[in-house]
């Protein structure tokens, strides 16, 4: 999936930028989310190669 060629609704239109890091291995991934309207880092941890677990994580932050 392209996400560069999904189109949002704005939000109160104001730009908000969600922060992704990602650690990949085959058995696990961490993810780590930050956005500016909480001062927090979230951890989540999914299972290696779990894309839809992935994308259902980044929408439910959005």
């Amino acid at each position: 999936m392209n996400l560069s060629s999904v189109a949002l609704p704005p939000v109160d239109k104001k730009t908000v930028t969600i922060f992704m890091a990602l650690e990949l291995s085959k058995s696990t991934w961490l993810v780590a989310l930050h956005s500016p309207a909480v001062d927090k880092i979230s951890l989540h941890r999914l299972q290696g190669g779990d894309t839809e677990g992935l994308m259902a994580l980044i929408e439910h932050r959005r």
